[in-house]
């Protein structure tokens, strides 16, 4: 599956553990969309968010598939914040904000 087009304007790092974690979306560029790539080996499922206390996410979030898996773009309309959980363990997340 090809992903779409996406023109770089900033990068996060994101550690998805059993517990919620979240980070800021850069704002370089006024993005439209992120790519998210799970860089470890177990799957992570992610959710967007408008501020830091209210993006929290659970198992049912978007699924973001370890390597090789390209990774998923999302739209990010008003989300400023991106979440991440796993199931068990911890896996690194790239987040490519971009437009």
């Amino acid at each position: 599956m090809a992903l779409a087009a996406i023109n770089p304007t900033g990068q996060a790092a994101l550690t998805a553990g059993t517990v919620s974690s979240n980070v800021a979306i850069p704002t370089t560029g006024t993005p439209t969309q992120v790519l998210v790539q799970n860089l470890g080996s177990r799957a992570a499922f992610v959710l967007l968010g408008s501020s830091n206390a209210d993006v929290v996410t659970v198992a049912d979030g978007t699924p973001i598939l370890p390597c090789p898996n390209p990774g998923v773009v999302l739209t990010l309309g008003a989300n400023t914040f991106i979440a991440a959980i796993t199931a068990d363990g911890s896996t690194p997340l790239r987040v490519t904000a971009g437009t």
